[in-house]
C-alpha cells in the first residue's frame, strides 16, 4: 500500500512541474523567432505596396486615394482593369449608384453583377445588387431619384482570364440615366 504522504508529494512534484511547462509556453518573455519562419518569406507586414497604396494590415494595401471607374451599361460581360498587382486575391471595392429620371413615369432599375471568370459564366457568380426606384410622375431628366452607396465588400479577383481585371455586368431597365461607380479601395495579397 502507498503512503498517503507519498501520493500528496509526488502530487506536489507533478503540479510544480505542470506550472513550470505552463510558464515556459505562457511565458512573458518568448524566444525568438524569425519572421520569415513565422509568416512566410516575404513578410506581409513589412513587404511594400505599390504605388499610390498603404499597407494597414498583413496581406492588404490600401489606396491612398481610391480609383473610380464608371461601370459601362450593358447586358454584356465588361472587364475594367484594377492596376492591382497580379498576386491579388481579393480587391475591395465600394459601388456607389444613383438612378436617375427621365422626364417619363416609369420604374427604372438595373442588376449590376460581378463574376469570377472572363465569360461572366452563370456559375461565376460572385456577387449581385439589383437596384431600383419609380419615377411617380414626369420630371426633367437627369434629377436624381435614388443614390446609395454599398462600402467595403471584397470582390474575388480571378478563377479565370487576367488576374488583375473585374468581370462584371450591369444591366439597366428603364434606366439609361443610371450611374455606376466603382471605387477600388484596396486589395488583399
Amino acid at each position: 500500500m502507498i503512503h498517503p504522504s507519498f501520493v500528496t508529494k509526488m502530487l506536489l512534484v507533478m503540479s510544480l512541474g505542470l506550472v513550470a511547462s505552463c510558464s515556459l509556453v505562457f511565458s512573458p518573455f518568448p524566444t525568438k523567432v524569425k519572421a520569415t519562419t513565422l509568416l512566410g518569406n516575404p513578410d506581409p507586414i513589412t513587404r511594400s505596396c505599390p504605388n499610390g497604396f498603404n499597407r494597414t494590415l498583413p496581406n492588404y494595401c490600401h489606396a491612398i486615394v481610391p480609383a473610380s471607374v464608371t461601370l459601362t451599361k450593358s447586358g454584356a460581360c465588361l472587364s475594367i482593369s484594377t492596376g492591382f498587382p497580379l498576386t491579388t486575391t481579393f480587391g475591395e471595392m465600394n459601388l456607389l449608384y444613383q438612378i436617375k429620371s427621365q422626364n417619363a413615369i416609369a420604374y427604372r432599375s438595373a442588376v449590376i453583377q460581378f463574376y469570377t471568370d472572363n465569360i461572366c459564366s452563370v456559375g461565376a457568380l460572385y456577387v449581385q445588387y439589383t437596384v431600383g426606384s419609380r419615377e411617380f410622375a414626369a420630371v426633367a431628366a437627369n434629377n436624381l431619384l435614388q443614390e446609395a452607396y454599398v462600402g467595403n465588400f471584397p470582390l474575388q479577383m480571378r478563377t479565370s482570364g487576367a488576374f488583375n481585371l473585374i468581370y462584371y455586368k450591369a444591366t439597366p431597365t428603364n434606366c439609361t440615366n443610371c450611374v455606376f461607380v466603382l471605387y477600388l479601395s484596396g486589395f488583399y495579397d
